[in-house]
């Protein structure tokens, strides 16, 4: 003998999805559109993320604080610059020949590297200036596109090698 139930009021509507602040990165179904992402921390350094994760090691690693030292002292945007000290510098004097000294010293050294060592090649720049100078993420720059944040750190290392080459030939140079 065979038993039919029949089901009433057992159906289900379907629950839409929420974006919530402890998943921001879930997209809406809502009629407005994907959600946003969430923006990195801001106490992230893309730079000191892949130190310590090991992907810069050695001579890129060297190349990348160095790059990071010369952008910064030339007025890059995450530290104030040089330059603009000379400003409030008053009268003159040693301090304001030393801060001269440096800026300038700075400005030509990240010229150097740019468009020497990277041949002034514009993808490389981006990558080295976003990385090393300003400390974004390779995913931030890449626009959270997982495949083409890859291709990123691949550009980011060909520059180091570029930069850590220069070093060295002008290091030889030196000797």
């Amino acid at each position: 003998m065979k038993v039919r139930i029949k089901k009433v009021g057992l159906e289900t509507k379907p629950k839409p999805a929420v974006v919530t602040p402890a998943a921001p990165r879930r997209k809406s179904t809502t009629a407005k559109g994907p959600a946003e992402p969430a923006p990195p921390p801001p106490d992230r350094d893309g730079l000191v993320w892949l130190i310590e994760k090991g992907k810069l090691k050695g001579e890129r690693r060297s190349a990348a604080l160095a790059y990071r030292e010369a952008f910064r002292d030339a007025g890059g945007v995450s530290v104030p610059s040089s330059l603009s000290s000379l400003d409030r510098v008053q009268g003159g004097g040693f301090n304001a020949q030393l801060t001269m000294a440096i800026a300038v010293s700075a400005c030509s050294r990240i010229q150097e590297f740019r468009q020497v060592a990277l041949h002034g090649q514009e993808d490389l720049l981006t990558v080295a200036d976003g990385v090393c100078g300003c400390g974004h993420t390779l995913r931030t720059l890449a626009g959270r596109d997982g495949p083409r944040s890859m291709v990123m750190m691949g550009m980011l290392l060909v520059a180091l090698d570029l930069i850590a080459a220069y070093v060295a030939e002008g290091e030889r140079k030196a000797a």
